[in-house]
């Protein structure tokens, strides 16, 4: 049954999960920051929850952003609410202000002592999300407080959501903040099956491992890129493997390239 077709009762609910929705969630659902503050001064437990077990915090991650909602969230956590309660699904609140919610919001949470490195029921942690919808205020607002850039469930990283997508500056954002090219499902990889081309070629520029060592139902994760049959991708894979390091990096990293070997008579020292 649907959030807004919960039967309502005048029942409030201390510590538990209710039935009908109980006077705080109402209130704040409302928009009504002084109603919240009345029944939180009046002993309404900040981290009640309704039938799907979305205390006040999530439900107004869902609703329309607004200064009020904004307000009404730094109220509850003054009065401690939890931001790191779960819905039945495993999300936070931080999962749905992701998802949904304004910047401010997420950072309100964040600033609250939400957890950037939780996961929920689909194997996804908030970065994840905010590299699957693509934000990237999303994404420094959670990696500038504590999420890990390389946390890796078996559905990858944060970076293969993002090549996944074919989210280009998600991905350069995720590589600027030293995310793992590789892993366990390689961003490459999934980068191809998308046919995201600009993904690929930006992943080997900055050092992914064409040929790594992951074998993927038998196969190499090569193998596996070439199949898929892109002639463009192919084509960068095969001049990533052809040059050396040092001529690579010339090409794609300076100005001196002068093509069929080194340009200048030293290594860089900076490789």
């Amino acid at each position: 049954m649907p959030i807004n077709e919960q039967k309502v009762d005048a029942t409030n609910c201390n510590n538990s999960v209710c039935i009908s929705i109980p006077h705080l969630l109402i209130a704040a659902d409302s928009g009504n920051k002084t109603s919240v503050e009345l029944e939180l001064e009046a002993g309404a437990d900040p981290n009640c929850s309704d039938i799907y077990h979305m205390t006040s915090l999530m439900r107004l991650a869902l609703k329309s952003a607004n200064e009020e909602n904004d307000e009404i969230a730094k109220l509850l956590l003054k009065f401690k609410a939890n931001p790191n309660l779960s819905d039945i699904n495993g999300n936070t609140a931080l999962f749905m202000a992701t998802d949904r919610a304004n910047d401010s919001y997420l950072k309100i949470l964040l600033d609250g002592g939400g957890n950037p490195n939780s996961i929920n029921n689909n194997f996804y942690s908030p970065l994840m999300m905010a590299a699957q919808i693509g934000s990237i205020t999303k994404m420094k607002l959670l990696l500038d407080t504590g999420a890990k850039v390389n946390f890796m469930t078996h559905l990858g990283s944060a970076l293969s959501v993002a090549s996944a997508k074919g989210n280009i500056e998600s991905v350069k954002l995720l590589i600027g903040r030293g995310a793992d090219l590789d892993g366990i499902l390689p961003p490459l990889l999934v980068a191809s099956a998308n046919n995201h081309v600009d993904v690929v070629k930006e992943l080997l520029r900055n050092g992914a491992n064409p040929n790594p060592d992951n074998i993927i139902k038998g196969k190499s994760v090569l193998d596996i890129i070439q199949s898929f049959g892109n002639q463009e991708i192919n084509a960068a894979i095969g001049e990533k493997m052809t040059l050396s390091e040092e001529e690579y990096y010339l090409k794609y990293h300076t100005d001196n390239w002068e093509g069929g070997g080194l340009a200048g008579d030293t290594i860089l020292e900076s490789i």
